[in-house]
Parts: structure tokens; C-alpha cells; sequence
């Protein structure tokens, strides 16, 4: 069997320069652990460790690093920990949680850690709603971030669902959640509202459309990290073209394009 060729580590700098990334920006990353396999150690934790440092290292000391930890724990019925509960995204997720210099947000389905210049007010987003005012996301917004994919799907964008929230979709509505938070050996009950999707429809997140715009418009950059892709567009573009979208076809973000006459909340 042909073994994958490992990749230098300066190509990670590299890719981020390609990608409109700079010192000093506010990225929310989502990431698959494989794209860490291209490293030099054959060890998996340390080379995704490695993969954290280059990328916090390049965003210097007035950048800020974000990666989604969902637990989706008030979803499952579940109390959430800070401290405790595992990410449910997967390995790349789970490593950058564990980082002993990341804090992590208090909401108990859609969490993320953060590490850099703006990770307080990551770390204390509101957690009344999910996709609301002053949630991770709405931050991310305001501060210009931007939103990188590294290696993974770039459906897995969850930025979507604040943009669908703003626009008031058709396809998701409102419910509420409740459970405990336990943080510091100290437990608050707490009520969350989730903006969630139908799932009596086929109403899962496409983005090819989005993303077919994003590249005409040249918003979208992209590079490649060995075998694997990294794309990255502002917040701010990926919000006004998702909505533009949305206003022309209430359905343009999800994989069946339903009739409006067919649904009901």
C-alpha cells in the first residue's frame, strides 16, 4: 500500500496566507483530525497539537482562535459540564478542547472553545438562545471573523443556522430546552431556545449553491493542505450572500427545495 506523503510545516502558513488569513483575525474553524495526519509525527494527539500551535502561532497575539465543542446536551436530554462533557464533533474538536490554555463557552448544546484576544466574550456568549443575539455566532459576526473550513465539508458551516434564524426560515422553528450547567462544582438550571429544523422534511444544510455564489464573487479562498482543502470567507460576505440567497429562494440552503404552500409550523 502507498503511504501518504507527509506534508512540510510551513505549508500550513502558507495555505493560510492563500486563504485571506491574517495575523490578528478572529477565525471560527471547523476541522478534520486527517488533515493533522499529514504531519511528521506518527503520534495523532501531537500532531493535531502541533496543527493548533502553527495556526495560533500565525494569528499572533491579537488573533482569536474558535472551534466548535457542541455536546448537543440539552438536545439529548442531558445535563451539561463545562469542564467534562466531550465534543461531540470528533477528534479535531476534542483535542482543542482539551488544550489546557482554550476556554470554553457555558452553552449546553452549541459550545465552542477559544483561545486569543477576544476568547473571553466567546467564552461568557449569551446561552438563553443558540443562534440569537449575542450567541458565538452573532460575535463572530460583529467581529468581523472570519469562517474557515480545514479539510472538512463545507456544509458543516453551523454559521448557516444564524443566518436562517435572522431570516426566519420556514423550514425550523423555535423549542426550548432546559437542563442543568454544572460549572465549578456549581449547577444553574437553564433555558435555551433553539431555532431547529423539521425533521418530518428533508430539510438537511446544502451549501453547494452558496458556495457556487461565494466563488463567483470571488469571496471564497481556498488552498490546498496536501490531499485536503481549506476554504475560508468573511463572516460578513457569507451572511449577506446566505441572506441574499434566502430572499430570492426561501430554500436555497437545504437539500429539498420545498413548496412554501406545502409547509406548515
Amino acid at each position: 500500500m502507498k503511504k501518504n506523503k507527509l506534508i512540510k510545516n510551513d505549508l500550513i502558513e502558507d495555505s493560510l496566507k492563500k486563504c485571506d488569513i491574517n495575523s490578528g483575525d478572529t477565525i471560527m474553524l471547523h476541522g478534520d483530525a486527517a488533515v493533522a495526519f499529514q504531519l511528521n509525527s506518527q503520534n495523532q494527539n501531537r500532531n493535531l497539537k502541533l496543527l493548533f500551535d502553527k495556526i495560533i502561532s500565525y494569528l499572533g497575539k491579537n488573533g482569536t482562535l474558535i472551534v466548535p465543542t457542541f455536546s448537543y446536551s440539552f438536545a439529548e436530554g442531558k445535563d451539561f459540564d463545562v469542564k467534562n462533557t466531550p465534543s461531540k464533533l470528533g477528534t479535531f474538536s476534542e483535542n482543542f478542547r482539551k488544550r489546557k490554555d482554550v476556554v470554553r463557552s457555558n452553552h449546553p448544546i452549541f459550545s465552542v472553545s477559544a483561545i486569543g484576544k477576544h476568547s473571553k466574550s466567546f467564552q461568557n456568549s449569551d446561552i438563553k438562545t443558540c443562534f440569537g443575539k449575542d450567541t458565538a455566532f452573532d460575535l463572530l459576526l460583529n467581529f468581523s471573523g472570519k469562517i474557515v473550513c480545514f479539510g472538512c465539508s463545507f456544509n458543516r458551516i453551523t454559521f448557516t443556522h444564524f443566518v436562517e434564524e435572522k431570516l426566519k426560515v420556514k423550514y425550523r422553528f423555535h423549542k426550548e430546552f432546559s437542563g442543568w450547567v454544572v460549572k465549578n462544582k456549581k449547577k444553574e438550571y437553564i433555558k435555551t431556545d433553539f431555532f431547529v429544523r423539521d425533521l418530518k422534511r428533508n430539510t438537511e444544510t446544502e451549501l453547494k449553491k452558496l458556495k457556487e455564489e461565494l466563488k463567483l464573487k470571488l469571496l471564497l479562498k481556498e488552498a490546498d493542505v496536501g490531499r485536503f482543502k481549506i476554504y475560508s470567507v468573511r463572516s460578513k460576505d457569507f451572511f449577506k450572500v446566505a441572506s441574499d440567497l434566502l430572499k430570492t429562494n426561501p430554500f436555497s440552503l437545504i437539500k429539498k427545495k420545498m413548496k412554501e404552500k406545502t409547509y406548515a409550523i
